[in-house]
């Protein structure tokens, strides 16, 4: 997940993140845990202003956006999580 502390739709979509995360898998930083799928999802999240220049390398302009990659195939979606879709 990218975000931005200043970004009023990735404050209300974190919670939603979360859940998931700790549902489906391992997180890794601030937020660390393991569950039983750990082997199988890794879930992380990247602040945008500070990692500005790779953010625009990964197309990742319009926040929260959503990067799913897997293992050995690289990337495979990325997406943005409007607010109509966060519920603002």
């Amino acid at each position: 997940k990218v975000y931005a502390n200043w970004c009023k739709t990735c404050k209300a979509f974190d919670p939603r993140f979360r859940k998931v995360a700790c549902t489906w898998g391992t997180v890794n930083g601030p937020m660390a845990f393991q569950t039983e799928y750990s082997d199988t999802v890794r879930f992380a999240q990247m602040e945008y202003e500070a990692n500005e220049e790779i953010c625009q390398l990964l197309d990742a302009t319009k926040l929260p956006y959503i990067l799913v990659y897997k293992r050995k195939g690289g990337k495979i979606a990325g997406f943005t999580c409007p607010p109509n879709k966060v519920g603002l």
